[in-house]
């Protein structure tokens, strides 16, 4: 049996997830408004064809688990590798956030406008609805969040992790 990490992305969206996701048996996609990514139950022997009615034309997605030769009316734009790394030490002590507030839909434009500037990875509007998802903000502008998107089991994807350029110096946790 695979671990559920070797296709974590699958996992999340065919099972715990599945409400955030649209698709098939075979392939399922993050609904449009979420981070745009893809995942196969057999990442070997995708069946593309099988999700092109949850597809606009020109939709540009992160294929989780698949690599190989575009298959006929898709194209590779890049090709590049993500990397899962798993916490084995103990749980961090609990703390008070150090000021961190838990964001939600008022603050997804922001979250958004954060996430476009810095770029962390696949991040839509509707991201930080997929978990937890912490911010850091002088007044009303955002200077830092991470949270959680994908889940299956007892794992839980770190994602979105950013501090605005300005903010960089400014003593935040993990900036």
């Amino acid at each position: 049996m695979n671990h559920l990490l070797d296709n974590i992305v699958w996992h999340a969206l065919s099972g715990p997830q599945k409400k955030f996701s649209v698709g098939t048996d075979v392939i399922r996609r993050v609904a449009p408004g979420f981070s745009p990514i893809i995942g196969f139950a057999d990442a070997e022997r995708p069946n593309f064809n099988a999700l092109v009615p949850f597809c606009e034309p020109g939709e540009h997605f992160y294929c989780g688990e698949w690599s190989g030769p575009a298959p006929k009316g898709w194209q590779i734009e890049e090709e590049s590798t993500m990397f899962r790394m798993i916490w084995e030490g103990p749980m961090p002590a609990d703390n008070d956030g150090h000021g961190a507030i838990q964001l939600g839909p008022q603050h997804a434009a922001r979250a958004l406008e954060l996430a476009t500037l810095t770029r962390p990875g696949p991040f839509g509007l509707r991201t930080i609805e997929l978990g937890d998802y912490l911010g850091f903000f002088e007044g009303d502008r955002l200077l830092a969040m991470g949270g959680e998107r994908f889940h299956a089991g007892s794992y839980r994807e770190i994602s979105g992790v950013c501090t605005h350029p300005d903010s960089r110096d400014a003593g935040l946790p993990g900036a």
